[in-house]
């Protein structure tokens, strides 16, 4: 039966999620599914089969590198080669773009694929999970506040600096939803030390100075309401999250190969990157 690699449409959202939830064993994933539109529209793509959708992957080109994300195959439809299609949809557009490094975070039943197209190991990216209760200090003396739209330049300097590129795009767009769930830290100076942006079931993006302003905003973000037990995705070698994240009850879920293809760059995903936005934007 032909497949046919295609752009994703508004029209295809729906059963698309219906293919990324049975793939996964995850919850709805529609919300990502329209940040792609609205952020990333010529870089999402679904597989089709007889007019069925029964693939999907997708990207964000943020200029210095892009992050592929939410690859996945319908069960019934696996080791047919959709996955390598999508694949080569995916790094075919990238390159059309002249984007020097391509990363992403693989399942194990992943690697060996990527691998294939030239991407190389490097370390490893952990889903944890909070799935114990337990009591939170009282706050500090330094207040952890909402960001207002004035805060956004400065906090979108910050991220940069750290991210390794500019994400303004994903980044207003998850603070105009929830303006009141992007917690920032100051230094005595009044500069940004460190924010959090706590999503509905996520923490992340997480990136501060130092363990002790990480802490403070992994406490103001707990203090939320969450749909669900709220999810890191960090890097395994950064013992100051993995710490912060034990002391408060969040346990290893699951662990993910991270990846390049193209020129390897330095980030500081072991350092100031405490919680990723997402396994597919980074």
């Amino acid at each position: 039966m032909h497949i046919a690699i295609q752009p994703l449409l508004e029209t295809d959202i729906d059963n698309t999620d219906i293919v990324i939830q049975a793939a996964y064993g995850s919850s709805s994933r529609k919300t990502t599914l329209y940040y792609y539109l609205h952020l990333q529209p010529d870089g999402a793509f679904v597989a089709k089969k007889a007019d069925a959708v029964v693939g999907f992957g997708g990207f964000l080109d943020y200029h210095d590198f892009a992050y592929i994300g939410m690859m996945s195959v319908a069960p019934g439809e696996q080791r047919q080669g959709i996955g390598q299609r999508l694949l080569e949809a995916i790094l075919n557009c990238l390159e059309e773009r002249g984007c020097p490094t391509v990363l992403l975070d693989a399942s194990p039943s992943g690697v060996p694929l990527y691998r294939r197209y030239g991407f190389y190991d490097d370390g490893e990216a952990l889903v944890l999970k909070k799935s114990q209760q337990v009591k939170l200090p009282g706050s500090g003396a330094e207040p952890i506040l909402s960001a207002t739209e004035a805060d956004l330049p400065e906090l979108l300097s910050f991220d940069a600096s750290m991210f390794g590129s500019d994400r303004a795009r994903l980044l207003k767009t998850h603070w105009a939803e929830n303006p009141e769930r992007t917690l920032i830290a100051r230094d005595e100076h009044g500069q940004i030390s460190g924010y959090l942006l706590a999503q509905a079931n996520v923490l992340g993006p997480w990136l501060a100075q130092n363990q002790e302003i990480a802490e403070r905003l992994l406490l103001a973000g707990l203090a939320l309401p969450f749909q669900d037990m709220p999810q890191v995705f960090v890097a395994a070698e950064h013992r100051d999250a993995l710490a912060l994240l034990t002391r408060y009850g969040f346990t290893i879920q699951r662990s993910l190969q991270h990846m390049y293809k193209g020129t390897r760059i330095a980030r500081p995903r072991t350092t100031n990157i405490f919680g990723q936005a997402s396994l597919g934007f980074g």
